[in-house]
């Protein structure tokens, strides 16, 4: 093409000076004209449709190739093998005296833009495969997002070296030789990145946390559910909806509660207490003992307390009362937890603090809320049938 464009601008009388370079830059200019036409036709015949069965398609990942562009992306290769393929004949590099001088920054450009398509690629098929191993069970307790960043910052680094080298005529090894005199002020500039994926690596496995794990940082006044574990950022979600984004390198020198043992072991503890007036406690009668007699919960306690009811009080009956009553209520756990009434020191006002310690069935907040508040309404309301006085705080 070169030829003929050469011998048309002869023709109509231009310069063979100024006829070169012309004819040079029209074959370039038809190159990038043709290269783009052929990718656009191809595109315009084939991706949309392709992207269109992907969409229809029952497997996840074809779905989340078509949203990602991923077809479109394979595509962006055409014009680079075309470039390559016929710059060679167009120039003609057997009589174009530009030719060599062109082709060699021709093809480096050629080269690094190839790189660039092909990490951009991968990078598709890597968020690709993220998202759907993402729609897993498994990805909760294995989340893989570091390890994915970074293969990814191997990748681009890798592709970024066979850049450089293309760039300065240089082979790979030469350039990584080169590198390592530098190697101290990489380890500099990148020292949060290594600290955060050796912090990353020791969340996954000790398994620390998951996706989906609901964890306190009291240094940091967080608490809410892990969102996402990337390479360098943590996301919490807390339970005002305000995001909140810690580096690992703080989980790991910090404190972090997680409840996830709590939710897998399907019981959820509370603890209240009640605050009694000492001055009310006093000796059991035989009068009361009858009273308490229309209690089933405290059946089995009026058989022993009856025996020598002076030795026994009204707070102690209170307590038995509390415990059976938990051991009864079917929201409760009754075995495999423990469950406990029992009366802590008292306070410097000389009130004695009574402390509920049960398990619930459900790990469910609102529920959980629910039960720990209907036990407490009804033994401050059942306080007044033992002749205890509940202290307001």
């Amino acid at each position: 093409m070169y030829s003929l464009l050469l011998s048309y601008l002869t023709n109509f009388g231009v310069s063979k000076a100024l006829a070169i370079p012309a004819a040079t830059f029209l074959c370039l200019l038809s190159i990038f004209i043709f290269a783009f036409l052929v990718h656009k036709v191809l595109s315009f015949l084939f991706v949309k449709r392709i992207e269109r069965h992907l969409k229809n398609h029952p497997a996840v990942s074809a779905s989340f190739m078509a949203r990602y562009h991923g077809v479109q992306k394979i595509f962006s290769f055409i014009p680079i093998f075309v470039l390559f393929t016929i710059t060679p004949i167009f120039l003609d590099e057997v009589h174009n005296p530009y030719y060599k001088s062109l082709w060699s920054v021709f093809s480096k450009a050629l080269y690094v833009y190839l790189y660039f398509k092909i990490a951009m690629l991968i990078n598709t098929f890597i968020h690709v495969g993220e998202k759907v191993y993402k729609t897993k069970p498994i990805s909760k307790r294995w989340p893989i997002s570091t390890y994915t960043q970074t293969f990814k910052m191997v990748l681009f680094g890798i592709l970024a070296i066979l850049a450089v080298s293309t760039i300065l005529g240089k082979s790979p090894s030469a350039l990584l030789a080169g590198l390592g005199f530098a190697s101290g002020i990489t380890m500099l500039v990148f020292k949060d990145a290594i600290m955060s994926f050796a912090a990353n690596f020791q969340i996954s496995s000790l398994n620390i946390m998951k996706v989906g794990d609901w964890i306190e940082i009291p240094s940091e006044k967080i608490s809410g559910t892990v969102k996402d574990i990337s390479l360098s950022i943590i996301t919490i979600e807390n339970f005002d909806k305000t995001i909140s984004t810690v580096p690992p390198v703080k989980i790991v020198n910090n404190v972090v509660k997680n409840w996830a043992g709590m939710e897998e072991s399907g019981g959820r503890r509370f603890t209240p207490t009640l605050l009694l007036d000492t001055n009310k406690v006093v000796a059991l009668t035989p009068e009361k003992l009858e009273e308490y007699k229309s209690l089933p919960e405290l059946e089995q306690y009026i058989k022993i307390a009856s025996k020598k009811p002076e030795k026994h009080t009204n707070l102690g009956a209170f307590r038995h009362y509390a415990l059976n009553y938990l051991a009864e209520d079917d929201r409760i756990h009754s075995e495999g937890f423990t469950t406990l009434v029992r009366l802590l020191e008292a306070n410097s006002y000389g009130y004695l603090p009574l402390q509920i310690y049960a398990f619930t069935k459900t790990t469910d907040w609102a529920e959980y809320e629910n039960i720990q508040d209907e036990i407490i309404e009804h033994l401050i309301s059942m306080a007044q049938k033992f002749d205890l006085e509940i202290i307001r705080r």
